[in-house]
């Protein structure tokens, strides 16, 4: 999952004055930076040219992505920007790192858009409209680049999309209840060690192996690992078979 860089992980300079907006905003606007710079040298030299040049109180900018998916902190959430002319207090805007007129976005830049995206809408930061610039209200720009806004139909049909279940919780290798405690078994008729809760259980070639590092699918769907400590333990061959094996 990403993280969220800072203002101060940056290395941003203060604002000189910041001014609050109600939250969600109606609209969330796409922008691109136009050019090639990146990391977080490329943040800072947008947000001087921004102060000492045009004149603004900060970064134009809500966040900032760069192609290797980093996400910035730009004035942030809830408070007014200098991005999209004429709505700046009635929404939030993301900039791309780059110039996509040039050239496409990569794939780490527009899954951090996603995540952003869906991570602003949960916060209730914005209602993740997602239009490019170009799109807003009285706008005359190419921005953010044609590139850049041919995939915006892409990211939108992914934002409306369920979000994908995060993956089941491990389950402890220790618990009270014998029947989710993992052991390490083989049969009394044949050689083959085995790892299981007794549930399922999945092939090893021998008891160090099981004690080391093997992990278990177990018939929830969870996953647990055995490790030292756990017993060896020899079963009659029949309870050994009933056990279903994985995979």
């Amino acid at each position: 999952m990403p993280a969220i860089n800072s203002r101060s992980e940056w290395g941003a300079r203060p604002a000189k004055s910041i001014h609050r907006i109600p939250t969600p905003t109606p609209r969330l606007w796409v922008h691109h930076a136009a050019d090639d710079r990146q990391g977080a040298a490329a943040v800072r030299a947008h947000q001087a040219f921004h102060m000492d040049t045009r004149g603004w109180t900060d970064i134009a900018y809500s966040f900032l992505i760069g192609n290797d998916g980093t996400i910035y902190e730009g004035r942030g959430a809830g408070i007014a920007g200098g991005h999209t002319a004429g709505d700046n207090t009635r929404s939030h805007a993301i900039c791309l790192l780059g110039n996509f007129d040039n050239r496409a976005p990569t794939k780490q830049s527009l899954d951090s858009l996603v995540w952003l995206a869906r991570h602003g809408t949960d916060r209730r930061w914005w209602i993740p409209t997602l239009g490019g610039h170009r799109d807003a209200p009285g706008a005359s720009t190419a921005c953010p680049g044609r590139h850049l806004y041919a995939a915006l139909p892409g990211i939108r049909a992914r934002l409306a999309a369920p979000a994908p279940a995060p993956p089941p919780a491990a389950l402890p290798v220790h618990q009270e209840d014998d029947d989710t405690m993992l052991h390490i078994i083989r049969g009394d008729k044949r050689p083959e060690w085995w790892a299981t809760d007794f549930i399922t259980k999945r092939h090893v070639r021998s008891e160090k192996e099981a004690a080391s590092a093997v992990w278990l699918t177990t018939a929830a769907g969870g996953k647990v690992s055995i490790g030292p400590g756990n017993q060896a333990h020899v079963l009659p061959q029949s309870e050994v078979d009933s056990i279903p094996t994985v995979t």
